[in-house]
């Protein structure tokens, strides 16, 4: 007896899920640690270019139908195979395990999952950026505004999207920059991006892009006072860096 499916998402999604699950009609294995998968060549291989120079190129496992990957934790891959069956990764792994997630996604050459793990680390991202830009400009306390694990995830993030060259990472790299811009670059004042970004050149490069193709305007209080603290910066961007 088939299922009834509320949506054609829900079914791909869930009967996607339901043949991971059972390992039903498997033709290859993929180890990683202690853990096992039974999977499918027809549903990894289109959807995966690592596996599928793995399983279909020069390879002994291409003969084999097993692979033992060494270079991930199981719970990275484990997720990264959950997407490629069911189109979903789960953004509460994505905020406990952003720089993780993302190396896995660009290790087994998964574009989309990269995409979505950025656009996930981007809403929460610009949700921070919503509350930076109100700080007081003479605060430079990042723990005033954030909680401490809200601060250690920032910087993770900031330090995974610039510890390669890699044109894979242009894609965090902008989610980066989007936040510092909608930020009104009030995360560039604080003491602890000060600290690292004498070690992160290509940051740097970039908020003078960002400078230079943005406006700053301070928007004097009506009145006539001159109140330093309480003007709001503006910006206006001409174009995109």
């Amino acid at each position: 007896m088939s299922q009834d499916y509320p949506s054609s998402e829900a079914m791909l999604r869930e009967s996607g899920e339901s043949i991971l699950e059972s390992g039903m009609f498997s033709d290859v294995t993929v180890k990683c640690q202690d853990q096992v998968w039974k999977l499918h060549k027809s549903i990894i291989c289109p959807r995966c270019p690592y596996f599928n120079k793995a399983f279909n190129g020069q390879f002994q496992e291409a003969t084999t139908g097993e692979l033992i990957v060494k270079d991930q934790k199981a719970i990275e891959v484990d997720l990264v195979i959950r997407y490629l069956y069911t189109g979903k990764i789960s953004e509460f792994m994505v905020e406990i395990l952003p720089s993780e997630l993302f190396k896995a996604a660009n290790f087994f050459q998964v574009n989309s999952l990269m995409k979505e793990i950025a656009s996930i680390i981007g809403t929460k991202l610009n949700e921070m950026a919503a509350r930076l830009r109100d700080m007081p400009q003479a605060n430079t306390d990042l723990g005033e505004v954030f909680t401490s694990q809200e601060v250690e995830y920032l910087f993770e993030v900031i330090e995974i999207s610039y510890g390669t060259t890699s044109a894979s990472y242009k894609v965090l790299r902008d989610v980066v920059k989007d936040f510092i811009f909608k930020s009104v670059f009030q995360i560039t004042k604080t003491d602890r991006f000060l600290a690292i970004l004498g070690g992160i050149p290509e940051l740097a490069v970039d908020i003078v892009k960002l400078l230079k193709h943005s406006t700053i305007v301070n928007d004097k209080p009506r009145g006539g006072g001159d109140d330093k603290h309480s003007r709001q910066p503006l910006i206006h961007s001409n174009s995109k860096a």
